[in-house]
């Protein structure tokens, strides 16, 4: 019975860690300093080069923007990812936190600054 009550607890801890949210949520949030990590962990695995699971080629988010290119970045994509993030539709299953919808919010809305 102790075993399966460690193995429940653990079980647990995994799954709360995958609704991770960032700790706190910088008042002027910068692609550098804030979004790019958060991006690199919820979105890059399938929005990277390459694509992955799916994701369009056309949409990636491993870099700010693609100099010389016509393929997107993530500024070039910024109201896109605002709207698919707040919505839930991303990332797949959920797991973003009030604090990382609230930082993209506000990156967003201060003109996606670098």
């Amino acid at each position: 019975m102790r075993i399966i009550g460690m193995g429940l607890v653990l079980l647990l801890s995994a799954c709360s860690a995958a609704v991770q949210d960032i700790y706190s949520v910088p008042p002027e949030p910068t692609y550098d300093s804030d979004v790019r990590y958060f991006l690199a962990d919820h979105c890059v695995l399938c929005h990277g080069s390459p694509p992955n699971r799916g994701a369009p080629a056309t949409f990636r988010l491993d870099v700010y923007d693609v100099p010389n290119s016509t393929e997107p970045g993530a500024f070039a994509k910024k109201d896109s990812i605002l709207a698919d993030i707040t919505s839930g539709r991303m990332p797949p299953g959920g797991g973003i936190g009030p604090n990382a919808k609230q930082m993209i919010t506000l990156w967003v809305s201060h003109g996606a600054p670098r």
